[in-house]
């Protein structure tokens, strides 16, 4: 297969590998008319006012300063940013702790795949008061401190399997009096089986939506951003937010 990487190509002579300004052959054809007609021929004109507003170009483009486009400073640019990485791997260290919060949390309640688990409050004749429950499965790469109100909890009814029911993390959790479908183990679980690396600060795939997330994002942007995932969470979870003070380094 070929080489598809693409390569400037003259407009004189048609070859790739060189552009206008550097062709040998039209070089060439310049200094004949050069020798034969003078400076003062339009070709030669034409050739040597093309060079001079080239150089000057190319002379204005290096010393021009390199501008960021995230934090919008001089002197170097968005690829060698060190405020963008930091904030990157801030973003990250975060979901870390948060995520094994949840971890912990879950751990101390008894809540893994397949506990046995029911609800409070009566809902129907086919999910009454106390019917048992068992969890079969949570989506956890929807549960990060980036996306944390996604139904990624699969519980379904012991009494008939057709029936299940998807719910967030906030549901799962809620022990307020004042919240109707508060859940209750009834036989606990340890069995967590989260994905290798999604405690840690390398997970791929939530790398991969900070990759997405910071495309086009300035520090400003970030920094609004940032603020807002981290006072809305909800007051549920308030508990399980990391405090904020150890990523401001």
């Amino acid at each position: 297969m070929g080489n598809n990487k693409k390569t400037v190509k003259c407009s004189f002579c048609n070859r790739l590998g060189h552009n206008r300004v550097s062709c040998e052959k039209l070089k060439n054809e310049i200094e004949k008319n050069r020798q034969q007609f003078g400076s003062t021929h339009p070709d030669v004109q034409e050739f040597d006012d093309y060079r001079k507003d080239y150089s000057e170009k190319s002379r204005n483009n290096a010393n021009q300063k390199r501008h960021c486009s995230y934090c919008l400073q001089t002197g170097h640019n968005v690829r060698t940013c060190t405020i963008r990485e930091k904030d990157f791997v801030k973003l990250k260290r975060i979901n870390k702790e948060w995520r094994n919060n949840i971890l912990n949390e879950l751990k101390s309640r008894g809540i893994g795949v397949g506990s046995i688990m029911s609800n409070k409050k009566y809902i129907n004749s086919m999910e009454n008061k106390k019917s048992p429950w068992t969890l079969v499965s949570v989506d956890w790469q929807n549960l990060s401190w980036i996306i944390d109100n996604k139904k990624v909890f699969k519980l379904i009814l012991m009494s008939n399997p057709a029936v299940y029911r998807m719910i967030t993390l906030e549901q799962l959790l809620n022990e307020s009096p004042s919240y109707n479908f508060r859940w209750e183990v009834v036989s606990e679980s340890d069995v967590l089986d989260f994905p290798h690396k999604w405690d840690t600060v390398s997970d791929p795939v939530f790398d991969a939506q900070c990759i997405e997330i910071f495309g086009g994002l300035t520090k400003s942007e970030y920094d609004s951003m940032f603020f807002k995932l981290y006072s809305d969470k909800s007051h549920v979870l308030e508990f399980l937010k990391p405090p904020i003070g150890d990523y401001n380094e």
